[in-house]
């Protein structure tokens, strides 16, 4: 038990350290954006006026002011991104109002929320098993999963569904069990609070009704439903988003375009075995070296989830069951059949790998608990291989500006970027190329001196424009523009420079070409500047 305490807080403890140290992706600066009140049509109108900005003038976008209302940062959300409900922006947004603004404050709220799901694990394991070494064990594997680790280090609302999981399945569990009107309530606000958190709750509410619903889960009929009744309360309160949610579906379809691209089969296959293993082992992600490490986490915790399904009735292993396979074949199907990528977003299968988990857990419990001579030693093997590469992975990413979990490869280079422009006299980004708005990126640790005045093309003209331009863009770009030869590439060094082997490359370069896109290794997004600072073009 104390090996198990032990992993638990270096657990709580590895979603706090170097948080504000780690990139602040395009994903976070757009949870800003909504915490300002502004929209994306709002923020790039003013990117790209053509005047010179400093870019401190972007604070009025990347943090809520003064007269920011919560009614602004729901307006924002529901024109432009209906798909994200506004529960956890206004959670941030109070916060922010009571702690001050910093990176690390920014992500404060979703670091709360990883920590209390460690504790929310716990409860949802003693309520599913009835005993306590099964819900530590859960409790263990949830707080060092890094999976769970680097989303608690997100300003999105990732933790907050792991912990809505968690909350709601033991409130279903204790109403089914005892009946009791304040457990009834307390289950039917959590799924109220689970829906408003994030849209693909309904996933997990679906399942979970489909457990109370079904004579297994052992309660009587009747509390059974009382228990329908209160998550149909719950999912109730969610109709009036649901419904601007419907009426703004082509913003959101706009918005989530780019997962219906397809991957050639291996490629899809690959990037699931990551995606699984990422549960318990993620150093697969630096090097392919690291990848029987990763598949034997994955057949340990297949084995154990098999050893639980035998070994425990239906009322115990079918909510776990439901709760992952639901959300799995939503997302999945669709892949199937249209050849698309979205179930490969890890993060919206949060409640399948949590799943995955509870099985393991149990697994582990009950094989621990009977085996003997050789299969007890190379049970304990397996916990111990887990808990492990848990720790080994949560160590090594913690050393690390970005991850798997930060996007493309632009984005992983913005840090080392950010560094050399505060070396740079007087610097003005004149040229950001294929995603203006990481210019958002840089402003939460940028240069007094550093400004921009972002064109839509990188010509003479534009280099004419400041007095010390520099143009952020990929060398396959830089080969396209008539300027090149007045350009040279300034070196950077990233903090924690990943050499992923040439098997990983390959792999990303062939991903790359079947979306007809360019892959020329992971530095290859750079900074530029004039050759010769001393001549104009």
């Amino acid at each position: 038990m104390a090996v198990l305490f032990l992993v638990i807080a270096l657990g709580a403890f590895f979603r706090i350290y170097h948080t504000e140290w780690k990139i602040y992706s395009p994903d976070e600066t757009n949870t800003s954006l909504r915490l300002s009140g502004h929209t994306v049509a709002q923020v790039t109108n003013f990117i790209l006026d053509g005047q010179l900005h400093h870019v401190s003038d972007l604070d009025a976008y990347a943090r809520p002011n003064a007269t920011t209302t919560p009614g602004e940062i729901w307006q924002s959300l529901a024109s432009e991104d209906p798909q994200h409900p506004p529960l956890f922006f206004l959670a941030t947004f109070a916060s922010e109002r009571l702690t001050g603004d910093s990176v690390f404050f920014r992500r404060l709220p979703a670091i709360v929320f990883g920590i209390l799901a460690i504790a929310a694990a716990y409860w949802f394991g003693r309520e599913l098993f009835g005993e306590s070494l099964p819900a530590w064990l859960l409790t263990a594997l949830v707080a060092i999963s890094p999976f769970h680790v680097a989303f608690a280090q997100n300003a999105r609302e990732y933790s907050l569904f792991l912990l809505s999981i968690c909350v709601s399945s033991a409130l279903l569990l204790a109403a089914l069990r005892t009946g009791n009107r304040l457990a009834l309530a307390g289950y039917a606000l959590s799924v109220c609070l689970g829906c408003w958190g994030f849209t693909l709750f309904l996933l997990v509410a679906a399942a979970q009704g489909l457990y109370a619903l079904l004579p297994a889960s052992g309660a009587p009929p009747a509390r059974r439903g009382w228990v329908l009744l209160a998550l149909c309360l719950g999912v109730l309160t969610f109709v009036p988003w649901l419904a601007n949610l419907v009426r703004n579906a082509g913003v959101a379809v706009n918005d989530t375009t780019w997962q219906a691209t397809s991957l050639p089969a291996s490629l899809y296959v690959g990037k699931w075995v990551f995606n699984v293993a990422s549960v318990f082992f993620d150093l697969d992600y630096v090097s392919l070296l690291w990848l029987p490490l990763a598949l034997l986490t994955i057949a340990i915790s297949l084995a154990a989830c098999f050893v639980f399904a035998r070994g425990t009735g239906a009322r115990v292993w079918l909510l776990p069951l439901l709760v992952g396979a639901i959300p799995l074949i939503a997302m999945g199907a669709p892949d199937l059949l249209r050849h698309e990528t979205r179930a490969l977003q890890s993060r919206y299968l949060t409640a399948t790998w949590l799943a995955l988990e509870v099985g393991t857990a149990g697994g582990l419990w009950l094989a621990l608990k009977s085996a003997r001579g050789f299969a007890l030693g190379a049970w304990r093997f397996g916990l111990s291989a887990l808990l492990i590469c848990g720790v080994l992975s949560c160590a090594v990413a913690s050393q690390a500006r970005s991850w798997w979990t930060t996007g493309r490869q632009s984005v992983r280079v913005m840090p080392a970027i950010d560094d050399k422009l505060h070396e740079l006299d007087a610097p003005t980004i004149v040229y950001l190329g294929g995603a203006q708005d990481e210019i958002l990126m840089l402003q939460p640790d940028a240069s007094p001196s550093l400004s921009f005045r972002l064109h839509r093309r990188l010509d003479a003209a534009t280099l004419r424009s400041a007095a010390h331009p520099y143009a952020i863009l990929s060398s396959e770009e830089m080969s396209r523009v008539a300027v090149a030869r007045e350009l040279k590439r300034i070196p950077v060094v990233e903090t924690f420079e990943m050499r992923p082997d040439p098997a990983i490359d390959q792999l990303r370069r062939r991903g790359a070409a079947s979306r007809n896109l360019e892959y020329a290794g992971r530095l290859d997004f750079g900074l530029y500047g004039l050759a010769d600072p001393a001549t104009r073009p």
